[in-house]
């Protein structure tokens, strides 16, 4: 199953009339059905939904129960199929750091998604590396991968060339506001190890 964002019944009254919802419900008993919005009617929520034998039909829960006996759900994003397996682009739902994320669904993961890439804002003052004396290169590969368009002095001007920033004064200058894409390669056995594209072009 992919990824849901529960609703709140603050939710409920902004739906719209055909939004796909997934109901789970005691009595009459839903668990996960897909279903699709009528609207509000008479202290209801009301929805048309297909049974197990194939037949449509109308279903109308109470709005006061809501949250004790039945909820809703909404599938966070949207899928796409390919021939590699299903997929899911979803928010991040980070406040500080807001963005989308895109896994990979296939039949053999039994339900788990395999995470590809992320696009993130990211406010100012993100240091340009890290430190892993295991991998005295990586520092080097974070910082060749910052444009210099997107690097930034203590006192927050901009650089007009990369030349002379190392590992050792990295800690000089940071990232600039603004969106980066972070991929990873191996995704399957190794979740630590991904590249950054930093964006800049649509802010010139």
């Amino acid at each position: 199953m992919l990824k849901t964002f529960a609703l709140g019944p603050q939710h409920l009254l902004g739906l719209e009339k055909g939004d796909r919802v997934l109901i789970t419900a005691e009595n009459p008993v839903f668990l996960h059905t897909p279903a699709l919005a009528v609207g509000i009617q008479q202290g209801e929520f009301v929805f048309v939904y297909i049974d197990p034998k194939g037949i449509g039909k109308q279903g109308r829960l109470p709005l006061d129960q809501y949250g004790e006996s039945w909820h809703l759900e909404i599938e966070d994003g949207f899928q796409v199929n390919t021939p590699d397996g299903i997929l899911h682009a979803y928010s991040k739902r980070d406040l500080e750091y807001p963005g989308i994320a895109v896994d990979l669904y296939r039949p053999e993961d039994e339900d788990v998604g395999i995470g590809l890439s992320m696009t993130e804002y990211i406010p100012e003052g993100e240091g340009l590396c890290g430190y892993d004396a295991s991998n005295p290169g990586l520092s080097r590969q974070e910082i060749d991968e910052i444009p210099v368009q997107r690097i930034r002095t203590e006192d927050h001007q901009q650089i007009a060339s990369k030349d002379g920033i190392t590992p050792a004064n990295a800690g000089q200058y940071h990232i600039s506001a603004g969106l980066v894409t972070r991929a990873w390669e191996d995704e399957l056995n190794d979740v630590d190890s991904h590249r950054r594209v930093f964006h800049y072009g649509y802010d010139l």
